[in-house]
């Protein structure tokens, strides 16, 4: 079995770092300074911050130091030039965030760079190729619930590496924030979309609306560049708290490796034929939970302490002195599980609860047969 194939969106070597890909400051609608926003940050134990203010694209220097860097980036949405008002409130926004050193980047610190002129799904796809192909920034859309995004509006359009499947701010404004829904019907499209938790900070130094959301991205190494990559490739996960050490697919065998949590939600797509009786094929087969945490499970094969397959055991600054948990998930066991065969190519996504109901989102992991 360690001779097969493994299937997993993290990198093998790597470390662990904490950060926000969302952030404004009183550059943009902001509350608080850019000094201030960032030692908000700093002394929460994050290593990086994404400054994403509104169609200004800032690269300040001088704050990359002790374990922390800033990341050059920019928030935009098209502005219908006939209306003359923005519509990224009830439709589209894009995050854009650098992908190199700000030194090679086409956009100047404190640049005025948008907005972007609406002129149809043709002319927004437009915008995204020509944001993404220059090589300097990668495309993340802005929460699509909070921007009254149906999950179909998503499907016409591509480039962007990832979505806001929780933005924070909009969660505790509006409840608009989690956007799960328009993530599983782009996993079940077959595209390999990421998911990304943030806080989309406005506010002061208030604990309400900071550490609501974050990424752990596993990268090469602290730098624009490296966390840029981890990014694009999917090496992190999303949370509120809960730790993903390790998360792979080994033989039709999901193995986990996390903090202690409570319940897990698993999420299968792919094409699984005439599935009982239902006379035809579907692209989704379940979303199903189970609890762990020493509680049992259908689930539950093993666990135990240690890094096991990949694991490197240090998860950043919010691991609360608990011990990792080894669960080994095969999808020939537990009742939920009874009758299904995944053939060909499928995908899994998983969610973890903990016992304060926060969430941690794994990116989808895709098995091509």
């Amino acid at each position: 079995m360690e001779n097969a194939e493994k299937f997993t969106t993290l990198i093998k070597n790597g470390q662990w770092y904490k950060g926000n890909t969302h952030t404004h400051s009183l550059i943009s609608d902001g509350r608080c300074s850019y000094d201030e926003v960032i030692g908000f940050y700093k002394g929460r134990g994050y290593n990086f911050l994404a400054m994403t203010e509104h169609e200004i694209y800032t690269a300040h220097e001088g704050f990359d130091a002790g374990g922390f860097i800033v990341i050059p980036g920019m928030e935009t949405a098209p502005v219908s030039q006939e209306e003359g008002y923005n519509i990224s409130g009830m439709y589209h926004g894009l995050l854009l965030l650098a992908k190199k050193e700000r030194a090679g980047l086409k956009y100047a610190n404190m640049q005025k760079a948008g907005p972007l002129e609406w002129t149809g799904q043709r002319g927004f796809q437009a915008s995204i190729d020509s944001l993404s192909s220059d090589g300097d920034n990668l495309v993340i859309m802005h929460c699509p619930r909070w921007n009254q995004m149906t999950p179909d509006d998503l499907l016409p359009y591509s480039g962007y590496c990832a979505i806001e499947i929780y933005n924070h701010v909009c969660q505790e404004m509006g409840m608009q924030g989690n956007a799960e829904a328009h993530w599983d019907l782009l996993i079940r499209s077959g595209r390999s979309v990421w998911g990304i938790a943030s806080d989309d900070l406005h506010a002061n130094n208030d604990p309400r609306f900071i550490g609501g959301g974050w990424i752990m991205a596993k990268a090469t190494g602290l730098s624009i560049g490296e966390i840029a990559a981890a990014i694009e490739r999917g090496s992190f996960y999303s949370t509120q708290g809960p730790l993903i050490y390790d998360c792979f697919i080994r033989e039709d065998t999901i193995h986990l490796e996390c903090s202690p949590v409570e319940k897990a939600y698993i999420t299968f797509f792919g094409d699984f034929g005439d599935f009982g009786g239902s006379g035809g094929k579907r692209a989704a087969f379940f979303s199903g939970a189970t609890c762990w945490g020493g509680k049992g499970g259908d689930f539950a094969i093993g666990a135990g302490g240690g890094s096991g397959d990949g694991g490197d055991g240090a998860n950043g600054a919010d691991d609360a002195n608990s011990a990792a948990c080894v669960y080994t998930l095969d999808k020939r066991l537990g009742k939920i599980m009874q009758g299904l065969k995944l053939d060909g190519t499928y995908a899994v996504r998983i969610t973890l609860e903990d016992g304060r109901k926060n969430l941690a989102w794994a990116n989808p992991i895709f098995v091509r047969k």
